[in-house]
This record gives structure tokens, C-alpha cells and sequence, in this order.
């Protein structure tokens, strides 16, 4: 089999005591930091802290140049990637918080109480919120920060369960990355794949469809048992007005939808809110941006956004200064070579080998885009052509295995910030937020995964190369 070459992350200059493995050593100590954390107790991004600057310090005693790994860290801290993931949030996070303060909790309680919008069927209408948001916006970091904290408190005083009512929400985003033309894994998958975008986009429907069908029944049975309970507050203030801020969302799906920057689109969503709350009598100008009057004291809603995200912001810069350690050590590279050789003797063996793998490799690795440009190439792409599987087949294998368990784990960035928004949405309203271990009852993921490997082993939606050529051309 021809294997092609393709761009290497791997750093000769960057040695290590212990070879490839002993540059796995921060991320080792990064992951059984956390796991130590989220399992004693209640905990948050900035708890995290400490983990990461630990574990940077621990690889530093394992570099044989200690020049080479600072500078190594310090490539993965300012990779122009992460600025860009970085401004998304905090646009996200001050949109949010514009939706939240211009009333439409008040807006989704009143819809919940008078139309018997409430415990489970609630958690259904969040999904599926969350999955058109995503769809249209293509971020699933994006949907968690517009909706949690709207959907999230209304939810819970609306009666539904908060495990599944927050999973709802990141199940949704997941939806988005998984199958939404805009996606940055999407993207990344037909580029690896050389993949027609749009017919990926019809071949991938059942996967996603199924999995998201499958949630949907989760979220139907177990997404409800809460009390329905708002508080009073929030009763005097309930009024179908607030509604119209939906509008707001609106206008963030369609600006996405029709090719604009995400940054852009939520800046025009976030316009559009302000409108709407002076409009009704919710917002002022007063509460976006004041003057400091006293000690400690925030200067408004464009702040409150910012500082919203503050703290998974550092916790990621920590992560990826890691990763790229472990990125350019070439240990990734070397555990696929070796499953490669070891592992793939059939079409079926390979399908579900490129699954795997492509799950395997997220565990580590904080984000989901590296993974595929990782396997992508180097790894999924041989296989197929050994065993002609189609590029839109294999893009389809890899995108949404690369949305699985990845969405999960408390050392990815999704995850991380999933929780730190439900955990601010909690507090402000003095609701129960759950831990951060929470993610792994994520019922989309596990749903998407069921049905790849369904698909791999008995050949459902499996397409032939001839049927796919016909179809594209």
C-alpha cells in the first residue's frame, strides 16, 4: 500500500528524558490532576489552574533542552487557532448575557407555564434548540454560550432534570460539529478525505439523524422529575414580550447560515437583543456599560460576558501548551502507525478500526479539528484507498467520531467550557449545577457512537465507490 506523505508536527529539537514517552508526562499529570478534582468534589475551570501550571512544570524537569520545550509550549499557548476560538467565546458569552438580562428566562417561563412546555418536554425543546443553533451557526462552543445561560435556569424552574437539561444543550452543539456545512470539523474532514462537501453533507443525514433521534428519546423519558417552581422574582416579570428576543437568535442562525464570520454574526445578534430589550422596556444603557462607582464593582453587561469566560480561557491556554508537547514529540504519529499495521486485515476491520482510532486519539488531544488533520491524512486516508472505502464514507467515519466521546472529557475545551457556563448559570440563580463528570451521561455521543459502530459492522449506510462516483458527478 502507498502511503503519502503529508505534513509532520514532529520537532526533532524537542528531546526528552524517556524518549516520545516521556513528553506524554504533562498530559499524563494533566489528566489524573483532573480526574483527581472532579472526583473529590464540586470543582470549576479556575480549580483547574494549578493542574496545568503544574503539569507544564513537570514536563520542563523531563526536557533535555529546556529552550526547545518553553518554546514548544509557547506555540501551542499563542497558535493563531486558539485566538480565534478564544474571541468566539467572548462574543458568545456577552450575547448571552444580553439574552439573559433583556428577559427571555421571563419569556421561555411564561411560553413553558402556558403552554405545558415543561420537565421533560422542556429538555426535548432545549435539544433541539440547541441542534438548530449549532446547525446554523457550525460551533458548538457558540451554542453553549448563547444558550446555557437562557435555557438552563429556565429549564430546572421549569421542572427538568439538570443533568440531562445541561446535556441537552451540549448534546445539541455536538449535533451542530457533527454534521452542521460550516463546521470546522466538517470542513476538515472532506479536506483530509478530498470529499465533495455537499454530498457529504446527504451521505452523513441517517448517522447524525438516527443518533439525534435516539437522544431525543433519552431526553423525552429521563429529561423530566423536577418541580415546576418559578421563583417569584420571575413572576411578575413573565410576559410573552420577551419572546421577541428570539429574534436574536434568529438573526446569529441566519448571518451564520448565509456566510458570514461567527464574530460578525454575533455581533449583529447581539445588536438585534439590545434593540429588542430597550424596545420592551428590559434593557437600558446603563446596564450595559457604567461608570465605576465604588470598589469591586462590575461595569456592566459587556463585562459580565467578558469575565464569564475568563477562567476557561486560561485553563485552555494551559492545555494547549501542553498538547503541542505532546504533538510535536511524534508519539501520535508512532501509536498509528502501529494500529495501522496491527489491527486493519478487512473492509469491516477497517471501518471500525478508523472509529476507534479516531475516538482513541481524541482522548489526549484537546481538540478535535488537530485529531483529524492528525489521522486524516496520515492514518484514515490510506486505509480507505486500501480498501475502497469512499471519501465521503470516510469523512463521515472520522467527523463524527471525532463528536463522540470527545464532547466528554474534563480536559477538552468543549467540556470545560460547557461547565463552566452551566456552573455560572447555576450559581447566579442559586441552582444545583451539576459536576463536571456530568458530560459523561451525554446522550448524543454515546447515541453517535452506537450507531457508527452499527454501521461498520453490518454495512448500513455503507456506500459503494461506484454508487458514490455516479452521485457526484
Amino acid at each position: 500500500m502507498s502511503q503519502q506523505t503529508v505534513p509532520s508536527d514532529f520537532n526533532p529539537a524537542l528531546k526528552m528524558y524517556g524518549g516520545q514517552w516521556g513528553a506524554a508526562l504533562p498530559l499524563v499529570l494533566l489528566v489524573g490532576g483532573l480526574l483527581w478534582l472532579s472526583l473529590a468534589g464540586p470543582a470549576n475551570p479556575k480549580s483547574f489552574w494549578s493542574i496545568g501550571f503544574l503539569a507544564i512544570c513537570g514536563g520542563l524537569l523531563l526536557a533535555k533542552s529546556k529552550k526547545e520545550y518553553c518554546a514548544t509550549v509557547l506555540r501551542g499557548i499563542s497558535d493563531r487557532s486558539a485566538g480565534v476560538l478564544i474571541a468566539s467565546w467572548i462574543f458568545a458569552s456577552v450575547f448571552g448575557q444580553i439574552m439573559q438580562a433583556g428577559g427571555i428566562i421571563e419569556g421561555l417561563l411564561w411560553f413553558g407555564l402556558n403552554t405545558g412546555a415543561q420537565g421533560s418536554v422542556f429538555t426535548v425543546i432545549t435539544f433541539v434548540a440547541a441542534m438548530l443553533f449549532s446547525l446554523g451557526t457550525g460551533t458548538a462552543n457558540g451554542t453553549i454560550l448563547a444558550l446555557t445561560p437562557v435555557m438552563y435556569p429556565a429549564g430546572v424552574f421549569l421542572g427538568a432534570d439538570p443533568v440531562f437539561l445541561a446535556t441537552a444543550i451540549l448534546s445539541g452543539g455536538a449535533f451542530g460539529d457533527s454534521y452542521s456545512p460550516i463546521s470546522s470539523s466538517n470542513i476538515t474532514s472532506a479536506f483530509t478525505q478530498d470529499a465533495d462537501l455537499r454530498l457529504i453533507t446527504r451521505t452523513r443525514a441517517p448517522l447524525v439523524l438516527a443518533a439525534a433521534a435516539i437522544s431525543l428519546v433519552i431526553f423525552a423519558v429521563f429529561g423530566g422529575g423536577g418541580e415546576v417552581k418559578p421563583p417569584m422574582e420571575f413572576s411578575a416579570a413573565m410576559s410573552p414580550e420577551c419572546l421577541f428576543l428570539l429574534l436574536g437568535f434568529a438573526v446569529v442562525i441566519v448571518c451564520s447560515l448565509l456566510g458570514r464570520p461567527l464574530i460578525e454574526s454575533l455581533t449583529y445578534g447581539i445588536i438585534t437583543a439590545i434593540a429588542i430589550g430597550i424596545a420592551i422596556g428590559r434593557l437600558s444603557f446603563q446596564q450595559l456599560l457604567h461608570p465605576v462607582t465604588k470598589s469591586g464593582m462590575s461595569t456592566g453587561l459587556f463585562e459580565d460576558g467578558v469575565n464569564g469566560v475568563v477562567g476557561v480561557i486560561i485553563f485552555i491556554l494551559f492545555v494547549l501548551g501542553i498538547i503541542r508537547v505532546v504533538m510535536e514529540s511524534g508519539i501520535m504519529e508512532t501509536i498509528v502507525n502501529w494500529v495501522q499495521k496491527a489491527f486493519v486485515k478487512n473492509l469491516r476491520q477497517a471501518e471500525v478500526t478508523i472509529i476507534t482510532s479516531t475516538v482513541l486519539t481524541t482522548i489526549p488531544i484537546s481538540a478535535n479539528v488537530p485529531c483529524e488533520v492528525l489521522l486524516g491524512k496520515t492514518f484514515v486516508s490510506p486505509i480507505s484507498k486500501r480498501f475502497g472505502i469512499t471519501p465521503e464514507r470516510a469523512a463521515d467515519l472520522l467527523c463524527c467520531s471525532v463528536c463522540t466521546i470527545f464532547y466528554m472529557l474534563p480536559w477538552h475545551i468543549v467540556c470545560a467550557l460547557w461547565f463552566n457556563t452551566v456552573s455560572n448559570a447555576a450559581t447566579k440563580y442559586q441552582l444545583y449545577a451539576p459536576p463536571i463528570s456530568a458530560a459523561f451521561v451525554m446522550p448524543y455521543g454515546w447515541s453517535l457512537l452506537f450507531v457508527l459502530y452499527f454501521s461498520a459492522i453490518t454495512g448500513w449506510q455503507k456506500r459503494i465507490p461506484s454508487e458514490s462516483m455516479a452521485t457526484s458527478s
